[in-house]
């Protein structure tokens, strides 16, 4: 999420069954596109009533086998309604309608297993997805392990509106901006495209790498010259097969995708999108996929800058910032590979993940009126006590380690948070499984600075909450700073 203008503040394989099962529940999805479809949840019992298997519920165990990866992209660009004005672009203001596409918007699957267990990791091209939109792809593609398939959003703010808080309105919607047709749509896209990473799997080794990204691309709005305030850490996983053919690239990095900013009336993936291409230059056929870390708090592109938003006031500047964006962190992205230890797999390669429930409280006016409102829907989501449940999830891959955070959390969590992955390649894959708006610490949610983002935080109970189950899931001893847990 981005703040409205205001002035700065100084402030302090699988078999034809398994195939021809989830082609059943992707038939069902889209029979059932309508202006009145269907709720997540309802769409996914009805495909699983209709399948006795389904695509992920059909993977055999393979005891002591070999690490296989597959991967796949989806497209997921409403170009005909985009073309047509009848799409809400989410980001910034409410209002934003769009006049027509600038370049795709996405959907990148990477689906591991290890012949123990299996993960699938989703991330799109969109500003986020709440936990109701994510259990709905679940449903259409596993009924037994629904907790390891993780989907996220790249926090793109230059695509359609996924959540409903950009619709017609002008400082507040007035009505959602999510096109119900499009999003049935978009769920069996995606259960698609996990079906085909599924059955691309292949036996692979893995390379990992770390680097920092140079000054120049992102900021944070309110510290703009104090680099401490942002995470500069690139950290990359390359999957290939084994005769070394790359079949996926995963580029983990703190960034808002908001480059082409406000007045920008066309879909496109932002920055994430050039990356995707310049990455499928370099290696073709493979699936780029790009993960945001802890963006919250305010990082943001460079040409976002207050003192620098007229020098970008010319759109055509701003795409050109994407284009060097993308070529630099994808040249970033390979030269740390080629310098990365040698790759490790297929054999040997152990994949190992744990998830933690959290509940949390809703203390924000704003999000409680449009919730109320159903302009923002929260579904069926789970509640014990008055309070909500989230996830937060844990996946330990080789050397690796990544932790899935359910929003945008501060890089003074996320600073953390790496410590405590302790390992050379730390992981924060933020937007994953939900999108709670900004998570900070206790501090940092008394401090004005940060007004706009205590406005679009789930409350101030939800940093210190996350944190804690963080530190239990990870397994941690240091223990957390009073400013962020509270006293």
């Amino acid at each position: 999420m981005s703040p409205l203008a205001r002035p700065p503040r100084r402030a302090s394989a699988t078999s034809s069954v398994f195939r021809t099962a989830l082609a059943v529940a992707v038939a069902l999805v889209t029979a059932s596109c309508g202006k009145s479809a269907p709720s997540p949840e309802a769409v996914s019992r009805e495909a699983m009533a209709a399948t006795s298997t389904l695509i992920l519920d059909g993977i055999p165990t393979r005891p002591g086998g070999d690490l296989q990866v597959g991967a796949a992209t989806v497209d997921l660009t409403p170009y005909d309604k985009a073309a047509a004005g009848d799409v809400y672009i989410a980001g910034f203001g409410p209002g934003r309608s769009s006049e027509g596409v600038l370049d795709p918007i996405t959907g990148r699957v990477l689906f591991v297993d290890d012949g123990a267990q299996w993960v699938v990791l989703v991330w799109l091209d969109f500003v986020g997805l709440l936990n109701d939109e994510v259990r709905g792809i679940r449903g259409l593609v596993t009924r037994d392990h629904p907790e390891r398939v993780i989907v996220g959003s790249t926090h793109n703010h230059e695509g359609p509106d996924t959540m409903g808080y950009w619709g017609p309105g002008v400082l507040l919607p007035v009505a959602s901006g999510k096109d119900p047709e499009y999003m049935t749509w978009m769920r069996g896209q995606v259960a698609d495209a996990i079906a085909r990473a599924v059955v691309s799997a292949k036996p692979a080794r893995l390379r990992f790498a770390a680097t920092t990204v140079e000054e120049g691309i992102s900021a944070n709005l309110w510290f703009p010259d104090d680099p401490s305030r942002k995470d500069n850490q690139m950290t990359v996983l390359a999957a290939e097969d084994v005769d070394g053919k790359r079949i996926a690239t995963v580029v983990n990095y703190a960034c808002h995708a908001e480059a082409l900013f406000e007045n920008n009336k066309l879909l496109s993936a932002d920055f994430p999108g050039r990356l995707y291409r310049e990455l499928e230059v370099r290696n073709p056929g493979s699936v780029p996929i790009f993960v945001p870390g802890a963006i919250g708090g305010m990082v943001i592109p460079y040409p976002n800058r207050w003192d620098k938003r007229d020098e970008y006031e010319d759109f055509t500047l701003r795409v050109a910032f994407i284009d060097r964006t993308g070529d630099a962190l994808a040249q970033l992205a390979e030269g740390a590979l080629d310098a990365s230890p040698a790759p490790i797999g297929p054999q040997g390669v152990t994949l190992g993940h744990e998830s933690r429930e959290i509940w949390l409280e809703l203390d924000n006016t704003i999000f409680e009126v449009v919730t109320s409102l159903g302009i923002v829907s929260l579904g069926d989501r789970p509640t014990r006590d008055g309070r909500f449940r989230a996830e937060v999830h844990r996946i330990d891959l080789g050397p690796a380690r990544i932790l899935t955070v359910p929003g945008e959390i501060f890089p003074s969590l996320g600073s953390l948070y790496k410590r405590w992955l302790a390992t050379p390649y730390p992981f924060i894959f933020g937007l994953a499984t939900d999108e709670l708006g900004y998570i900070m610490g206790a501090a940092e949610f008394e401090d004005s600075t940060y007004e706009y983002e205590q406005s679009m935080s789930a409350g101030p109970a939800t940093g210190p909450t996350l944190t804690r189950a963080v530190r239990e899931l990870l397994g941690a001893t240091e223990p957390p700073p009073a400013d962020i847990i509270g006293p």
